[in-house]
């Protein structure tokens, strides 16, 4: 992480050489208008702002692992604390979607 990540609040927890789990669960934490102009093709879509009150849709079990971008990695950590709150074991700030496309193993 840079400086210019901590001053803006932007962390991403994955580090270069972790693997992701087969039975990871993407979510893209961004806007609609973002999640539309491109993201993971299987990525789960629910907006930071509403992960709080729809967390349930993402229906798997609270110690699978789930794997959060964004645009930079700020609103996927704000989406992440929310759903440790509901009690989530297994939560990863992955960062923005270039990171997700890259450690997801894709290509653009």
């Amino acid at each position: 992480m840079n400086i210019l990540d901590k001053l803006l609040g932007r962390r991403a927890d994955f580090k270069a050489n972790e693997t992701i789990p087969p039975d990871a669960v993407w979510v893209d934490c961004r806007q609609l208008d973002e999640y539309q102009c491109g993201h993971l093709e299987e990525a789960i879509h629910i907006p930071h702002s509403e992960i709080s009150n729809r967390h349930e849709e993402l229906d798997v079990d609270k110690n699978r692992p789930l794997y959060l971008y964004c645009a930079g990695g700020k609103r996927a950590e704000m989406a992440k604390k929310c759903l440790e709150a509901e009690g989530y074991t297994h939560v990863v700030n992955v960062g923005g979607l270039k990171d997700a496309i890259k450690k997801a193993g894709k290509t653009d």
